[in-house]
């Protein structure tokens, strides 16, 4: 029924095509729920995915950690799964492109395709006289009851907290605009202008960001934004300007009215199409390339890497009691998946300073583990027996650092096959976590360090090894650990998790995942080394693991991980829990 209706209002505007993207206008990982057009049409909830329309098809197109949720989800519709990840999938622009009638239309929401995206589309529109109609958002029309868009209110990050006012990292942004020989720099990457200012925002969501957009020139900082009345007077004083939200296309259309204004620069992948287009008609140089502010805020201070290793501690100690908690409780009680989900919550509301979970817990028993992203509700949680594994992904937002980690729990009578898939798992983050390698390295050099256990065996997992962690921000960003082209170097400082696993479809899930960040090694005639340290301390499950597959190494960096776990925790636990972590803990 919607379909039908969206297609009449396609014909009604004359759009051959149309493209949904899951984006807002910053092209945000987590949006507001106004944005998430993808659900209202086909219902498919995962993180990642984008629609096209045509007047006789419809696809969803998704990533390796969403195929086994689009297919329960898209299950009766008539939409078709596109596997993203799968070399042979086509691209969904090459897909619109093709599936587009020559001299016909292609439509989207000018505000929720990247000038990347668009980019790739522009090549190709000429081969068949296509135009695009990116000014009529048909969401508008047939999602009646559509969210609100809502401004929550903001707050100061504290320095104590960040480790860098706002205006000392606007200087050293002045500096790198001066190298590049930019006169203007426009920012739309929401987690990076709350990074940029020691802004957030209080949020019942995983985001503490906000809906704003910087313009940043040699004598003027100026931030686009609703609702700002609490920090207005702070920013003022500062020397920074608040305007209205919407004001910033009319802004950059006139940026050559300011002096000396002669090149800007933006960062392709998050400046929308819209935005763009007020400034691809100005006479003025364009420099499009990654945002200054990404490898600034992705190279974590001291400051902010004393409070993460805290932050990371303490939520230790929280999944220290959930996993004591779920093995002896699974024996007598009767627990759900969200029940557990809800325990982590709990643990973490009484801890200090914790301001939200970073991302919606993935509690997921025997086969819902395999479904990466699975989401439990208390109306469709799986109850739990004393048998088979759990998979808990639970990550968190304190003041003083953002966590994410990662425990495959047996609750008892695992078979062999999952002891020895747990073990290849374990090995594949050991290789990681002990990895040394030369300065210049990327994700993409070493992912396959941590495949080539599984890879040895004909295995293999259809999502990064790690990405980036923010910091009290969102609990992805850049770099990755992938097989993805990663061209950016890691960095010392740079924070990051660790997370191989392993899939049996309607069987189980597995994934390890702990915090690391990039340090110097070893400074040799070949160079400067760089290497991991670990700051998640949590055990790994002993009773799934099959000693004899692990190394002689192997062995020795694990007990010494466990060794870490306990003299790290002891002193928040009762005697009881010591007790219980003191054996969780014992040397293999």
């Amino acid at each position: 029924m919607i379909l039908s209706s969206f297609r009449k209002l396609m014909l009604h505007y004359n759009i051959d095509t149309y493209i949904i993207t899951k984006f807002d206008p910053h092209q945000s990982e987590y949006s507001n729920e106004y944005w998430n057009g993808v659900k209202f049409i086909s219902g498919f909830t995962g993180s990642s995915g984008t629609l096209v329309i045509t007047k006789t098809h419809a696809g969803l197109w998704t990533d390796g950690r969403y195929y086994l949720q689009a297919e329960a989800e898209l299950d009766g519709s008539s939409i078709e799964l596109f596997r993203a990840s799968e070399p042979s999938t086509k691209d969904f622009l090459d897909f619109a492109f093709d599936e587009t009638p020559e001299n016909g239309a292609i439509g989207f929401d000018g505000r929720t395709l990247s000038l990347n995206s668009v980019h790739s589309l522009l090549v190709k529109l000429n081969a068949k006289n296509i135009t695009l109609k990116t000014d009529t958002d048909i969401l508008d029309e047939v999602w009646t009851q559509r969210p609100k868009l809502l401004c929550k209110e903001l707050f100061e990050h504290d320095v104590k907290y960040a480790g860098q006012t706002r205006n000392e990292k606007l200087d050293i942004i002045k500096e790198q605009m001066s190298n590049e020989n930019a006169d203007a720099y426009i920012i739309s990457s929401l987690d990076d202008i709350a990074w940029l200012l020691n802004i957030r925002c209080m949020s019942d969501t995983s985001s503490f960001d906000f809906s704003a957009y910087v313009v940043i020139s040699k004598n003027k900082t100026s931030l686009f934004i609703d609702g700002a009345d609490t920090i207005v007077s702070n920013l003022d004083k500062e020397g920074i300007s608040v305007k209205k939200y919407d004001d910033v296309y009319t802004y950059v259309q006139n940026l050559y009215l300011e002096d000396n204004i002669k090149t800007v620069l933006l960062c392709p992948s998050k400046t929308n199409y819209l935005l763009y287009s007020c400034v691809k008609n100005l006479t003025i140089k364009k420099l499009e390339q990654r945002d200054l502010t990404a490898t600034l805020k992705s190279v974590k201070n001291e400051t902010q890497l004393n409070h993460l290793k805290i932050a990371n501690e303490k939520d230790a100690v929280n999944f220290v009691r959930l996993i004591k908690w779920v093995k002896e409780a699974v024996k007598t009680e009767n627990l759900t998946e969200y029940d557990v989900s809800e325990k982590i919550l709990a643990l973490r509301k009484n801890t200090e300073a914790f301001k939200g979970l970073s991302f919606n817990t993935i509690s997921g028993y025997n086969e819902n583990g395999a479904i990466i992203h699975y989401g439990a509700t208390k109306t469709n949680a799986k109850s739990l027996k004393n048998e088979g594994f759990l998979l808990l992904d639970a990550g968190a937002n304190y003041l003083d650092g953002t966590t994410d980690i990662t425990r495959t729990i047996s609750l008892g009578n695992t078979t062999e096959k999952m002891k020895e898939y747990y073990t290849l798992v374990l090995k594949c983050h050991i290789s990681l976590a002990k990895f040394k390698f030369l300065y210049g390295a990327t994700g993409s050099h070493i992912d396959v360090i941590a495949r080539m256990p599984l890879w040895e065996r004909g295995l293999n997992y259809p999502h990064g090894t790690g990405h980036g962690i923010g910091f009290f921000l969102n609990v992805h960003e850049s770099p990755n650990i992938s097989s993805r082209n990663e061209f950016i170097k890691l960095e010392e400082g740079m924070v990051m998790s660790n997370e191989p696993g392993l899939y049996t479809q309607n069987e189980f899930g597995i994934r390890l995942e702990n915090t690391i960040v990039v340090k110097k090694s070893d400074q040799t005639s070949y160079g400067q080394f760089m290497c991991f340290e670990t700051i998640s301390f949590i055990p790994f499950d002993k009773e799934s693991i099959k000693v004899e597959l692990l190394s002689t190494e192997e062995r020795i960096w694990l007990n010494e991980y466990h060794g870490n776990v306990y003299k790290n925790l002891e002193k928040y636990l009762n005697q009881d829990e010591k007790s219980w972590l003191k054996e969780a803990t014992e040397k293999l």
